[in-house]
């Protein structure tokens, strides 16, 4: 569902059939590089929220939650401790692989929010494994939720 009722037409890579732009009834993802705010979770109470709420499961290297949302598309939130990856730039690696593969599925995505933490210790460097599963993931919970 649009907020005020505004058709927003989806410009993401994955949004188009032989270059034929899909109406996907959903807000647009990305602006320029950038996941739109709207696609995130912002505020600390989503992720308390989320934390209490949603029961946690492992997908490699990453501790998964998602719950149900009200806001007509998928929204993600990103926790990498520090303790678990000492030096930010891996962080920061292991960030943008998450929202790009992110990016690539949000439009065919239930209402869900997603908070993806980071658990794994050997495969940090490895950006082709994490992009890997992630897209795995995030096929999965594509054609789970479409039957």
């Amino acid at each position: 569902m649009l907020a005020a009722g505004a058709a927003a037409l989806c410009f993401a890579l994955d949004s188009t059939i032989n270059g034929k732009i899909l109406d996907s009834g959903k807000p647009q993802a990305v602006s320029g590089n950038l996941l739109k705010k709207t696609f995130r979770l912002r505020k600390a109470a989503d992720f308390v929220m989320l934390t209490k709420q949603a029961k946690p499961f492992r997908h490699g290297d990453f501790l998964i939650r998602r719950l149900d949302n009200r806001h007509g598309h998928a929204r993600l939130g990103i926790a990498i401790p520090k303790k678990i990856v000492k030096h930010a730039v891996a962080r920061n690696r292991i960030r943008r692989i998450i929202r790009e593969t992110f990016r690539r599925y949000c439009l065919r995505l239930p209402d869900k929010d997603y908070m993806i933490s980071y658990r794994g210790t050997q495969n940090a460097n490895d950006a082709p494994l994490l992009n890997k599963n992630l897209a795995l993931f995030w096929q999965q919970e594509v054609l789970y939720y479409s039957k």
